[in-house]
């Protein structure tokens, strides 16, 4: 049976489509394959370059009359044509398609789509595989909520509710058999779906529908993962000794075919290797050249988070410990969260060989520094079940990792093991994926319950030393039983000259560090309005809760005693009526009188949407700062004491923002803002609730909430994207202080299935900290809605 295989591209992505016809033509399997290809608008160099490279070039028709076909682009001409290869590409028993961004490392892939066709008719790749982050972590609702959109736009509701949760079917790289019944099913899809709207993913959601709905799965083959490899969705490793990208985990089978979907087709990126080494590399064809020739050990991401320089830092502080310990050294120590064993093998390399490190079993044993018989797996955040006393027990950079409630138990276990203890944890903003930073004199508390007194002698000597790093220099003190002090004289008069109210001090690395990171380009940014730290408890700022209702009236009532009970006593609630059809007035003007003492004030207006119903609140805010509150949501009693505390922390206006919790549907879950939080993730998707306390000169600078947007929803996201574009910092907790109801049919809900074309409108709103391939990505979509849409807004 013969084979032709069928590629495209145009102009533009004309390099990528180079490397998916030179990895054929390469390997000796594909030195004599026949190739197809799709000329989409390709300059007469390009052209030349294909002769002697393909076998036919063909440039397509437009094969479905639809609504804004004139305008659509020759790229979307050649996505159409699919379902009609064998009327371009006549006479060839399989067709095999592969996208443009793809190419074929190993050709037991090709082997395996020919097969497949031959015996089922489709061979094809369905996107669920273990390793994907989209659909097994944490971003797999957003992963399942764009699949719904997708088959609701083309498609209808039903379908959408019927066919969102199975596996998505990639068509960037599948094999037809010529008698295939799927041919005319997925052309009748297509053209029911493109008769909806336009969309690039079109032709995908179509087959899908073929097969799941068609009643065609039986004559489809799925295939494994590797043969069409997303690297959107995963990145691949890399095998050293086979010189090729394979599955990130065992048994490391080799990709057959790279999909360079989304922006990794650009991207320097680093991979791991299969023997504990990193790679710098480029996806792209051919990619053995651009392997880094430096390589270092590739840990688990969990190893990111443990302190970096230990060793040398532990070189530098043993040795000053053990003296200070006189006349009586230990002899055997214990380093609970041990990490991968640094502290305890410098121990022993000062003699002191009877050791045991705990921490968790994420850590890989052939990495350990010292014998796997000296390492003992134990969830930090349970009580320990050693009996065992030791002479010396350490746990360094350890308990900022751990939840707060678990601070007390955390030193409740280490003063049973050993009468000296070395400690060490990380202070408030030192940075990190911390989730309890406390000044020391927490943990001083806490050790003086358990009868141990605090010696602060250290420090003194490591704080210049450039070979400790800043955090242990920053952190770490001695703490003695107190009935023990007398065996150690150094120690009992260095406790002597403890000073207990000068523990909190901040490194000048930890300071200049956090600046950079907390408050980026911050010697750059125009200049803010200053805003005065040092404000007396009696003085606090007018904080300014502005809360739109638009037929939430049942909700208000619950919302507004959420701020009545709130810690933090100086604030205004501004109720907006948005022309709300329900009782939103009435229940409101009972709520102040309820509140007599209460600043609440209701505002009327005709019904404009959300984000003019929060622009009229803020205009009328007389409030320094604003929080903006759903009618539907609620805040924790802290909610204001603890944003208000991280902003006035900084020294230019900022946005405080906290993680919050989702119920209502019929379940709730937590959403972690503040892990979630990057400026880059930020663009990707919306993790932040609109519930954020920032200064009013925010809203000043970035203009106030966009009201024109297609449908509303959307409105915080934009605002917090041209946040970022006016480069104002964004300050979090991992506290959860906002309460989010989400309610069958609300806005959100229906604004998801608008995404893209909102998402379109953000970026095209703020284009200048996007690249230049989203940009055009985002006008694409907005010219094509513009065709439905007469309203849709220009990229200006």
């Amino acid at each position: 049976m013969e084979t032709i295989i069928i590629t495209a591209a145009n102009a533009d992505y004309f390099e990528l489509v180079q490397g998916t016809i030179l990895s054929i033509r390469e390997k000796t399997q594909g030195a004599n394959a026949i190739i197809g290809f799709f000329d989409l608008g390709c300059t007469p160099e390009q052209l030349e370059w294909l002769q002697g490279k393909v076998n036919i070039i063909k440039q397509p028709d437009w094969e479905f009359n639809f609504p804004g076909k004139d305008e659509a682009t020759v790229h979307f001409k050649g996505l159409l044509a699919r379902p009609f290869l064998r009327k371009y590409f006549p006479n060839f028993d399989i067709y095999l398609w592969i996208d443009a961004d793809a190419w074929v490392q190993d050709w037991k892939a090709i082997d395996l789509f020919v097969q497949g066709a031959k015996r089922g008719g489709l061979a094809i790749v369905p996107e669920i595989d273990r390793g994907s982050e989209i659909q097994y972590g944490g971003l797999r609702k957003f992963w399942w909520q764009w699949v719904y959109n997708k088959y609701q736009e083309a498609f209808g509701e039903e379908v959408a509710e019927n066919l969102y949760s199975y596996p998505v079917l990639n068509a960037g790289v599948f094999a037809l058999h010529k008698d295939a019944p799927h041919w005319e099913v997925w052309a009748e899809y297509l053209n029911q779906g493109l008769q909806q709207s336009v969309s690039l993913m079109k032709a995908q959601f179509a087959i899908n529908l073929s097969v799941y709905q068609g009643g065609l799965f039986d004559k489809t083959e799925m295939l494994p993962a590797w043969c069409n490899w997303n690297c959107q969705h995963a990145f691949p490793s890399w095998e050293q000794e086979k010189s090729c990208f394979v599955e990130p985990y065992l048994p490391h089978t080799p990709i057959g075919i790279l999909h360079l979907s989304g922006p990794v087709k650009e991207k320097q990126i680093q991979l791991k290797t299969t023997d504990g080494y990193m790679v710098e590399v480029k996806l792209l064809y051919q990619v053995t050249d651009q392997l880094s020739p430096k390589q270092k050990p590739a840990l688990n991401p969990c190893y990111e988070l443990m302190p970096k320089g230990s060793r040398s830092s532990a070189q530098q502080i043993i040795p000053l410990l053990i003296e200070l310990l006189q006349p009586f050294p230990p002899n055997t120590v214990v380093d609970l969260g041990c990490g991968l064993g640094n502290w305890l093998a410098v121990f022993k390399e000062f003699g002191i060989e009877d050791c045991l490190g705990i921490d968790g079993e994420y850590l890989d044993p052939n990495l350990l520094q010292i014998p796997l018989s000296q390492f003992t797996s134990h969830d930090l955040k349970q009580p320990l079940p050693i009996e065992k006393k030791f002479d010396l027990a350490i746990c360094l950079e350890v308990a900022e990792y751990l939840p707060s409630e678990c601070g007390e138990q955390l030193i409740n276990s280490l003063t049973q093991l050993a009468p000296v203890i070395l400690f060490s944890a990380a202070i408030p903003f030192q940075a990190g994926f911390h989730l309890n930073e406390q000044w020391p004199q927490y943990w001083v508390n806490l050790f003086q319950k358990n009868g141990y007194a605090v010696v602060d002698v250290l420090r003194k000597k490591i704080w210049s030393n450039e070979k400790v790093e800043p955090w242990y220099a920053q952190n770490i003190f001695i703490f003695v039983k107190q009935d023990c002090l007398s065996r150690y004289p150094e120690l009992e008069k260095a406790y002597q000259n403890t000073n207990i109210s000068q523990l909190a001090i901040v490194h000048p690395r930890i300071y200049l560090y956090s600046l950079s990171t907390n408050q980026p380009n911050v010697f750059d940014r125009l200049p803010l309005p200053p805003i005065n730290v040092f404000v007396e408890p009696e003085k606090q700022p007018l904080v300014s809760v502005v809360i739109p209702c638009y037929n939430q009236a049942k909700f208000l009532p619950e919302s507004v005693a959420s701020i009545v009970a709130q810690t933090y006593e100086n604030w205004e609630i501004i109720i907006v009526n948005d022309g709300s059809p329900d009782n939103t007035s009435e229940v409101a003007r009972n709520l102040i009188a309820i509140y007599p003492d209460k600043s609440i004030r209701l505002i009327e207006k005709v019904n404009g949407g959300v984000a003019s119903a929060r622009n009229a609140g803020i205009a009328a805010a007389t409030g320094e700062y604003i929080m903006p509150l759903d009618a539907d949501d609620t805040l924790s009693s802290n909610a204001l004491d603890y944003l208000m505390n991280i902003s006035l922390k900084s020294e230019v206006p900022c946005v405080a923002f906290a993680s919050h919790r989702v119920f209502g549907i019929d379940h709730t879950m937590l959403r972690h803002s503040y892990d979630m939080y990057s400026a880059e993730n930020i663009k990707k998707f919306n993790m932040l609730h609109p519930s954020a306390l920032y200064h009013k000169v925010v809203w000043d600078l970035v203009k106030g909430y966009k009201e024109n947007m297609i449908v509303q929803g959307y409105e915080d996201w934009e605002f917090w994207i041209n946040c970022h574009r006016q480069n104002i910092p964004f300050l979090g907790t991992r506290e959860f202080l906002i309460n989010y109801r989400r309610t069958e049919g609300s806005m959100i809900s229906n604004a998801t299935k608008k995404h893209q074309q909102l998402l379109a409108e953000i970026i095209c709103y703020n284009r200048e900290i996007f690249d230049d391939e989203t940009i055009k990505a985002a006008e694409e979509i907005l010219e094509a809605e513009q065709i439905k849409l007469a309203a849709a807004p220009t990229c200006e």
